[in-house]
């Protein structure tokens, strides 16, 4: 009995029996078009092409992916740049720190400004508000 090996984006997994490749594939794991190599096979191959198993060079390692793979997302490559990215980002200075509390305050005396416009009596009693918590600091 032949084990086969799926492909997975970058990843080779397996040897699978043909057993665990149908109870995958019934699971909804896989699908007929998930790649797969057997020993025989010159190259790797949707499941749904079951007239793969002709005669071929046998070879003891399955060959390397398949040179076309733009139906393939690699989702573990997007991970890893998240990855990258983050061990990069810097912790925040006091400066920008600084900087973004007065944004905050600009922006919240935009939107005070703003809604004074609108609803008179809220943005007064808002203002009201913001002038205690600062008072309290």
């Amino acid at each position: 009995m032949s084990k086969t090996y799926l492909l997975f984006g970058d990843e080779k997994q397996g040897p699978f029996s043909e057993e665990e490749v149908r109870a995958m594939v019934s699971a909804g794991k896989i699908s007929r078009q998930t790649l797969h190599w057997a020993e025989g096979m010159p190259e790797w191959k949707p499941l749904g092409s079951r007239a793969d198993q002709q005669s071929g060079p046998v070879t003891i390692a399955p060959p390397r992916r398949p040179k076309d793979t733009s139906l393939v997302v690699d989702f573990k490559d997007t991970l890893r740049n998240r990855k990258d990215l983050s061990a990069r980002s810097k912790p925040i200075t006091a400066g920008k720190a600084i900087a973004l509390v007065i944004l905050f305050f600009i922006v919240l005396t935009g939107m005070i400004e703003i809604f004074g416009r609108l609803l008179p009596d809220a943005a007064a009693q808002f203002t009201e508000s913001v002038k205690k918590i600062s008072a309290a600091k």
